[in-house]
């Protein structure tokens, strides 16, 4: 995820594959580690030849890029960019079928948070591009771990929307809200269901425990005997 949790979780460089949400980058508190980073439409016109790769745009070494959402013309415009400027790059598109049944999970999950009792839950329910890439990988993957999910932070105090600058301290007020259309609360809510169920592991911030801050979902060396 993009949320500044990630200041204070475990450090995203122990996993086989790491998934980023478009210009995330922090490696002094996340690693350097990228396997995949998703875009959506906002981010794939800029990963195109708009320029933004000269301005300190991420794109690393042998990366995919997995395109969440995007018109075809500014894709292709994108795909063809990349293709000239950075052949090691790859880039893939998500099928819609697969946004839609992450669409089709939130729905269900708030209508049980509904009947619950929880009545004032914020947005809608398109799911966000960090969403649909953890639905995407625990699709695909055996174990998976998430890491800065949540517009707020788990001891209830406010934090800014992104945990990185957008291009600017500047640019980064005026884009510091969650968009309606998603619903960070529903989607933190299912994340800690599936944790529950041993689905995922979610690590999110718990005041006053460093050891879980700090280690959660790093992967135990193993000791060889002789």
């Amino acid at each position: 995820g993009a949320s500044p949790q990630l200041r204070v979780s475990a450090s995203a460089q122990t996993d086989v594959v790491v998934a980023r949400i478009s210009r995330s980058s922090f490696a002094r508190h996340v690693g350097t580690t990228t396997t995949l980073r998703l875009v959506n439409t906002r981010w794939a016109n800029k990963y195109g030849p708009l320029g933004f790769l000269d301005n300190g745009l991420p794109l690393e070494n042998q990366v995919t890029l997995v395109v969440t959402r995007a018109k075809p013309k500014a894709y292709d415009d994108m795909v063809q960019y990349l293709k000239k400027q950075r052949g090691d790059v790859h880039v893939l598109y998500l099928s819609s079928r697969v946004i839609s049944a992450a669409r089709r999970a939130i729905e269900e999950y708030r209508g049980r948070l509904e009947r619950a009792g929880y009545r004032r839950i914020l947005g809608g329910n398109t799911p966000s591009s960090g969403f649909a890439g953890a639905f995407l990988l625990m699709k695909a993957c055996k174990q998976v771990t998430l890491y800065g999910f949540g517009l707020d932070a788990e001891d209830g105090q406010e934090q800014q929307y992104h945990y990185f600058h957008l291009f600017s301290p500047a640019h980064s007020k005026k884009k510091n809200s969650m968009n309606l259309t998603h619903s960070f609360d529903t989607e933190r809510f299912l994340f800690r269901a599936l944790a529950d169920g041993n689905r995922v592991t979610f690590c999110g911030f718990v005041p006053g425990d460093r050891k879980h801050n700090r280690q959660c979902g790093m992967r135990k060396k193993s000791t060889k005997m002789d």
